[in-house]
């Protein structure tokens, strides 16, 4: 079964029992059924990248930064609406569109003081954090459950490199929080800090996944990636053709799909095969790539 081309550039996929909602590069929304049938147009409902997103409940919320005019949005949209196109960029140009313009559709929008980073759902509940002021737990509603301080590592600082939040994941071991750099701090459901550590990676994280049968996947943003059992074990590093973009658990192996290549990891091979194109995405058994095609997946 043939796909029609998505007609822009696709940079994430955020999927749902009944829809996929495509992330393109320039901030662009479009709304899939499970047969991968556009469902209304594709929209633009504020003039920015989106930057990170998840879905939760009956709502998809994502997180808008202009670097340029220094400003950031967190918004929910309602799945079940007619999603509409926003104003265009030039309206932030003036001082009143910067602090009044919200994605339109919105449920609710909240203005963001500082870069909101991983915008995850874990349990029904929302974990993201604020550049350098904090990190969040907040529900559907938006209303604040806990909040922590911004963390930071003594071992990360010593070493004089930028360093960001990139994942919030769930173990048994607790909420962790991931830094670009290895910094991990476990919470509690409460917020409160249980442990910190920093792990050893041979690149900088890109993305964590974790299963509870396989492990830890840290992703890393060069051609390499690391599994291992436990938080703070030594990790098994890998070496792939480049970077990982998505990557899902089937049976009992991890699959991925990257810069020019597929790849899965079963037991201790990895193997991994040539694509033209850039994979972004994994649905079913196919592969969105950059080009806004779907392919099959190679592995």
């Amino acid at each position: 079964m043939s796909h029609q081309n998505l007609g822009f550039a696709p940079i994430r996929v955020d999927s749902v029992k009944d829809f996929h909602i495509i992330i393109g590069t320039e901030g662009e929304l479009a709304k899939l059924n499970l047969d991968l049938i556009g469902i209304g147009q594709t929209v633009k409902p504020f003039p920015s990248p989106v930057t990170s997103s998840t879905i939760i409940g009956e709502n998809w919320v994502g997180t808008w930064v202009e670097r340029e005019f220094k400003l950031a949005r967190m918004a929910a949209i309602p799945l079940n609406t007619e999603w509409k196109q926003g104003e265009g960029r030039s309206s932030l140009r003036t001082l009143e569109g910067r602090k009044s313009l919200h994605p339109v559709g919105n449920q609710w929008s909240h203005i963001v003081d500082a870069e909101p980073l991983a915008l995850t759902n874990i349990d029904d509940k929302l974990f993201f954090a604020s550049m350098n002021k904090g990190l969040y737990c907040i529900n559907g509603d938006a209303s604040e459950i806990w909040r922590s301080e911004y963390p930071n590592w003594s071992t990360i600082n010593n070493m004089r490199i930028v360093d960001s939040i990139v994942s919030f994941s769930k173990s048994d071991e607790g909420i962790s929080v991931w830094s670009s750099a290895g910094g991990v701090q476990i919470h509690n459901q409460k917020g409160e800090v249980l442990s910190k550590l920093t792990m050893r990676f041979p690149e900088k994280i890109s993305n964590v996944n974790y299963d509870e049968k396989l492990g830890w996947f840290i992703s890393l943003e060069g051609s390499k990636f690391a599994t291992f059992e436990k938080i703070g074990d030594e990790p098994n590093i890998h070496s792939i053709p480049g970077p990982i973009y998505d990557v899902v658990v089937r049976g009992n192996k991890w699959i991925w799909t990257g810069w020019r290549h597929d790849g899965e990891k079963l037991n201790g091979n990895v193997r991994t095969v040539f694509r033209d194109q850039i994979g972004i995405a994994i649905i079913r058994d196919l592969v969105l790539t950059n080009d806004g095609e779907f392919d099959k997946i190679k592995v």
